[in-house]
Order: C-alpha cells, then sequence, then structure tokens
C-alpha cells in the first residue's frame, strides 16, 4: 500500500512539473516573439538602412530595363547589309589627276528608332592619283596608287520617312601606298650636257583614318543606294627610305546597298 501510494504521488507530480514545464516555455516562446516583434519595429524605426532597403523595394527599375531591352533589341535584329561602288577623287598631294576607285563593305545594321547604326569592314581600291614637278629643268612625275581596309561605323538618322536617311560616318583601318613614277634629270658639266632617267616603284603601309557624309535612299527594305563625300587621311610612308608626306585625299562616292 505504502509503495502504491508513493507510486500515485509520483506521477501526479511528474504530470504537474510536466504542465508547469509546458506553461513556463508557451509562455517564454510568446515573450521571445514579442520581444522579437518589439525590437523589429525599433530598428525599423531607427535604422536608416531598413528605410532604404523598403523604399528601394518600393523603387520599379522597368523604365531602365525597357532601354536596355530596346538597345538589345536593336542589336539583335540587326541586318546584313552589303555595299557596293565606287568613286573620285583628288589627292592634296598628288593634284594633277583625279583618280577613281571601287569599294565594297560588308556588315550589320541594326535598324532601331530613332538612329541606325551600322558597322562593317571596308576595302576599297583607287588608282591614278599624280603628281608633277620640276628638278633641273626636267619633268618628273609620279602617281598614287593604294589599296585600304579599314573598320566603319556609320550611324544613319531618317528624315521624316524611313526611305531616305542622312548619315556620318568614321573609319579607321590601313592603307598601301604604291608611289610609281619617272624621275628625268638633266644638267651640265664641263660644257657637256647629260640626262639621267630613272623608274621607280615603291610602297609601304601607313595608318589611314577617313570621315564621311551623305545621304541613303532605301527603295524596298533590301535594295538602297547610297551617295557621300568621303575624306580619307594617310599616315607618313616610306619610300626609298625617306619619310614621304602621302597627305589626304577626298572625293564622292556612290554605293548599291542589299539588306539580307
Amino acid at each position: 500500500m505504502c509503495c502504491r501510494g508513493f507510486g500515485s504521488v509520483f506521477w501526479l507530480g511528474l504530470l504537474f512539473g510536466a504542465e508547469l514545464v509546458r506553461a513556463e516555455l508557451a509562455g517564454g516562446v510568446g515573450a521571445v516573439a514579442a520581444y522579437s516583434a518589439l525590437t523589429d519595429s525599433a530598428e525599423y524605426l531607427g535604422d536608416p538602412y531598413n528605410q532604404s532597403m523598403e523604399t528601394m523595394k518600393s523603387f520599379s527599375p522597368r523604365p531602365l530595363l525597357a532601354l536596355l531591352s530596346s538597345l538589345a533589341m536593336g542589336t539583335a535584329s540587326a541586318d546584313l547589309q552589303i555595299g557596293l561602288g565606287g568613286g573620285a577623287f583628288r589627292g592634296s598631294e598628288y593634284d594633277e589627276q583625279i583618280g577613281y576607285g571601287l569599294e565594297g563593305e560588308v556588315g550589320f545594321l541594326a535598324q532601331s528608332q530613332p538612329v541606325n547604326l551600322f558597322f562593317g569592314v571596308r576595302a576599297s581600291y583607287v588608282d591614278g592619283l599624280e603628281s608633277a614637278g620640276s628638278l633641273y629643268s626636267a619633268k618628273d612625275s609620279s602617281e598614287l596608287g593604294l589599296f585600304e581596309g579599314a573598320a566603319v561605323a556609320r550611324l544613319l538618322f531618317p528624315l521624316g520617312t524611313e526611305m531616305v536617311k542622312i548619315y556620318g560616318e568614321g573609319s579607321v583601318g590601313s592603307a598601301n601606298l604604291k608611289v610609281s613614277g619617272d624621275a628625268r634629270v638633266k644638267g651640265s658639266i664641263g660644257g657637256q650636257d647629260y640626262s639621267i632617267n630613272s623608274r621607280f616603284d615603291e610602297s609601304d603601309w601607313a595608318l589611314a583614318l577617313g570621315l564621311g557624309a551623305g545621304l541613303q535612299f532605301d527603295f524596298t527594305p533590301m535594295v538602297g543606294w547610297r551617295l557621300g563625300y568621303n575624306f580619307h587621311s594617310f599616315g607618313d610612308s616610306e619610300v626609298f627610305g625617306l619619310k614621304l608626306d602621302s597627305g589626304a585625299m577626298h572625293g564622292f562616292t556612290s554605293a548599291v546597298v542589299l539588306k539580307f
């Protein structure tokens, strides 16, 4: 009987202790939750970082994303473009004759609004630029022919319609300058006349920079025609071991434009 009574008291005490612990835990959790909510409110009101974070959350990046998207779409929808044409040029140093040339370019045209962007490469050949001078009462002459390869960037602005566009462009590359001609020298030594004729032919590479402007007419979405003015400046080249000022050339070019 004593043991049975002790066992009953033990189990009653154990159940009472468990209930007491559960109540204490429940009260503790509630106190912790209340304290956490109170401190969070105090930190939010007193911490400008949290306020700035909320302000950033309320800021919408949609306008910036729309701008970037439009630029990306303009680039992604770029069309392959090929241009084939020619031109007539006159040199600053080789200015006796007009030179004629051919050119071809290939690149991509991004037709985003309001500005179209073309970026590609161009190869051109010009021949027939001529210079003449006098030396010891004789005439000498030289011709300049060049092959130029350059990277080209062109901005096109529609003039109220997609059919007519005004453009400006710039290019940078290298040109192979070929100088050829005849040198004739006449003189007199000790009463004896003499004459020296010499043929020369030299070439060298030089830096080539270009600027241009004009109009482009897009007759259809796939066919157009471009007419413009171009200026090309060349760096010094070495001919016969001497630095040669190749000067510049300028002229008008025309090209058929094909889009794919």
